[in-house]
């Protein structure tokens, strides 16, 4: 685009959230917006790990720590099932709370992501709309929770909520989407 002369600001989603895209664009990456939640590295409970990953030359940026916490779960969660066949471990992360390099990770009975103490936080500071950068699971899970918790929040949320699925998380609590959306999602025939 700069290339072009064109002055034009890139929005995207958190796939730049990665040195290479400044090693790509330069300079002309400049005022670039995207979307990606708190750094993890910054985290009390990541210091260490982070600590780890530099001693060897690597810079754990962008899903590392998020991916490294996953793990943590699962590990935990196989040393608590006494087992690592699948079924048992889910069992065992339902319901559970875990901790990771990224905090607690609490997940309901069903093996949802809890994230009802963030909707207390939004309904107790009456907020009007929460921007999500996250995929199409978490958006449902917070949308559903903060209708459980009667938010009438606005959520807001790039391409990722452009999927089937998350009507399926939400189903009650939605009200029909637009014809446009619906079709994108192949919920409708394209006109």
């Amino acid at each position: 685009m700069r290339d072009q002369g064109l002055k034009t600001v890139l929005m995207a989603g958190d796939a730049l959230a990665d040195k290479e895209f400044a090693s790509i664009t330069g300079p002309a990456g400049e005022g670039t917006l995207f979307t990606f939640g708190p750094d993890p590295r910054n985290k009390a409970t990541a210091k260490a790990i982070v600590e780890r990953f530099k001693a060897k030359g690597i810079d754990p940026e962008g899903y590392t720590l998020y991916t490294y916490a996953a793990m943590q779960v699962w590990s935990q969660a196989v040393a608590k099932a006494g087992t690592t066949d699948p079924k048992k471990v889910m069992d065992t992360i339902k319901g559970g709370a875990w901790d990771t390099v990224i905090g607690k990770m609490e997940f309901d009975a069903k093996g949802d992501k809890d994230f009802n103490a963030i909707v207390s936080r939004l309904k107790r500071d009456n907020i009007d709309l929460v921007y999500v950068g996250g995929y199409h699971q978490e958006s449902g899970l917070i949308l559903r929770q903060m209708r459980d918790q009667g938010l009438k929040t606005v959520l807001m949320a790039g391409d990722a909520l452009a999927d089937k699925e998350f009507a399926s998380i939400t189903p009650r609590r939605l009200p029909k989407p637009p014809t446009r959306f619906r079709r994108l999602v192949g919920q409708l025939p394209p006109s």
